[in-house]
């Protein structure tokens, strides 16, 4: 008998409060670390950056309680790398059943250089607000 994926509904509350919700499978999940994995069967671009995402492609979300960003490694159906992600966020918890966090919507995408060795990236910043306005919200 095959053993299915464990899943987890992956929630990103918004600074307006609104939720967005994804149905991941769990890669890892300790007290103080949590790898996920989403299939983004339709493809399409990385907000803010325009990179082309290949249906099929995986995005490995690593979660931590103790620090202010999460990190997400984008891989094609080839496991190249597309690119990763840095978020930063707030309030992360999880339960074997959900992960939720506080999305700042600001984030820093670093991409692999084709042609520049593998140690090459170029970094876009993407920013949704304000860094002074995810800073007046967590002293709210």
């Amino acid at each position: 008998m095959m053993n299915m994926p464990v899943q987890i509904i992956e929630r990103k509350v918004k600074v307006d409060g609104s939720r967005h919700e994804y149905s991941c499978d769990v890669v890892l999940m300790t007290a103080d670390l949590l790898i996920i994995a989403y299939v983004m069967r339709l493809g399409g671009t990385l907000p803010g950056v325009h990179l082309p995402v290949a249906p099929g492609s995986v995005s490995y979300g690593y979660f931590w309680k103790d620090r202010p960003y999460s990190l997400y490694r984008m891989k094609r159906p080839d496991g190249s790398i597309i690119a990763h992600r840095f978020d930063a966020v707030g309030d992360v918890q999880w339960t074997p059943e959900l992960l939720e966090y506080r999305d700042a919507q600001l984030a820093g995408i670093a991409q692999p250089l084709v042609g520049q060795g593998v140690q090459a990236h170029r970094l876009h910043w993407h920013a949704e607000r304000s860094l002074h306005e995810f800073m007046q919200s967590r002293q709210a």
